[in-house]
């Protein structure tokens, strides 16, 4: 399946109003153009239906509520482009536990509650402990649902300090290091609960990351786009030697 990579300089995203209309727009003269995609899609439909893939990873991206058995063939769509980043590594993912899962949009103070107090009892993962110093008060989480036409997310999420994330192994560099993105102070958009994939992939072009907060799970899954160009980040290389030390 061909497609342009999500970070494109060249592309905007219409009115947030048009969304519907755009999101199939795009995939309907994709498909006229290139009939064979359809095939490829049908492919993906039945392995996110059978379970396939990360069904976490999957929720992150796009989320129907329990009574909606297959995704339409629009979602699928822009899941391929997502996942197709995140197995080049152009996307990178860092997982946040929460230990409690989202309340309803309505219940506003619970789910800020609820947020602000797992960001608090988060335990450092791996890269974390490399930047232990960093990471004290570094998350930020501001859960503020929009509404009717024009809404654009459901909220923030920052960090006030930088960030490592796991950088992009199949990047020609030595195999004796390994790759990370330290990542400067930076605020992207929230979602909590259900969403389509075109929300996912608008917040990754627009923004370079969002995260997300699917109903039924007790994570945060921050996605980062590392080629946005308005993330301030530098790579590190770091000796296998000294990452078992600091495990």
């Amino acid at each position: 399946m061909s497609y342009k990579p999500i970070y494109n300089p060249d592309f905007h995203i219409l009115n947030i109003d048009n969304k519907k209309v755009l999101k199939k727009q795009i995939v309907d003269r994709s498909l006229y153009e290139n009939p064979k995609q359809g095939s490829f899609l049908f492919e993906i439909w039945k392995k996110v239906i059978d379970g396939y893939y990360n069904p976490e990873i999957v929720n992150s991206i796009f989320q129907y509520p329990d009574w909606i058995k297959c995704p339409d063939f629009y979602d699928i769509y822009y899941f391929c482009l997502i996942w197709a980043e995140i197995i080049d590594r152009d996307i990178c993912f860092l997982k946040i536990d929460i230990n409690e899962e989202p309340s309803a949009d309505k219940e506003i103070e619970d789910n800020n509650r609820k947020l602000r107090l797992g960001l608090n009892q988060f335990q450092n993962t791996f890269t974390d402990q490399h930047s232990r110093n960093y990471h004290e008060g570094l998350y930020s989480v501001n859960f503020k649902p929009e509404r009717g036409r024009g809404a654009v997310s459901d909220g923030d999420f920052s960090w006030t300090k930088p960030l490592l994330i796991d950088g992009n192994e199949k990047k020609k560099i030595s195999t004796s290091k390994k790759s990370i993105f330290k990542l400067e102070p930076r605020n992207i958009p929230l979602e909590v609960g259900y969403t389509d994939s075109f929300t996912t992939y608008q917040h990754l072009r627009d923004s370079g990351g969002v995260a997300r907060w699917a109903y039924n799970a007790k994570s945060l899954i921050i996605f980062i786009h590392l080629k946005h160009e308005g993330f301030d980040k530098e790579e590190i290389l770091l000796d296998p030697d000294y990452l078992r030390e600091i495990k």
